[in-house]
């Protein structure tokens, strides 16, 4: 079980001093895939196509956070290493969370908190299949997917002021977001 103000706080006590490396892997990864998207003809498939590498990334990074591991420029490109897998995955999850989506919006919604964690899992687990990192995010998610939904409801506000800054305060929200996740990941994948 978890609460949100301690996986929040532990993320606020794992982030400090680590605000700006983590912002700035974040902020290059960002910066790159919406770069990608504006080469002419291609460009929306293929950040499609990278965009599961990098959701791959965002994990990996977020759980060297939690476990207090160093961090460098590479970690940007971290997910490249199981890009198959990774691309797989975000297609998969992505087919998934459409087709719950057709039956009327909310059964969609439940499914993507119930596969939220599934690369947090195949970061841990390099090796496993993509329906079983799926299988898995369920399995760890299961009673918690009210939990998971009101946690993302508590960024709302910061998520408002962020748009307001004209998009500087993502360089603080985004890690700040993620590492709470991968933080949340930790205590349902122990349990």
């Amino acid at each position: 079980m978890f609460t949100r103000t301690e996986v929040k706080d532990q993320s606020k006590e794992q982030l400090k001093g680590r605000w700006a490396v983590t912002g700035g892997l974040f902020l290059v990864i960002t910066i790159i895939t919406c770069g990608i998207q504006y080469i002419p003809y291609i460009g929306v498939l293929a950040s499609w196509i990278v965009m599961g590498a990098f959701t791959l990334t965002y994990a990996l990074i977020s759980l060297k956070v939690v476990d207090r591991q160093e961090l460098s420029i590479e970690d940007a490109f971290s997910g490249f290493r199981n890009f198959v897998n990774a691309l797989g995955l975000f297609f998969w999850q992505q087919l998934w969370v459409f087709l719950w989506s057709l039956l009327l919006i909310i059964p969609g919604i439940i499914k993507a908190y119930s596969y939220s964690m599934c690369f947090y899992v195949l970061a841990d687990h390099p090796d496993i299949g993509i329906c079983e990192a799926l299988n898995e995010s369920k399995r760890i998610t299961k009673g918690y997917k009210m939990d998971l939904f009101i946690l993302s409801l508590s960024f709302l506000g910061w998520g408002i002021l962020s748009v307001l800054t004209l998009g500087i305060g993502f360089f603080w929200l985004i890690p700040y977001m993620e590492v709470t996740l991968a933080n949340v990941y930790r205590k349902l994948a122990s349990q």
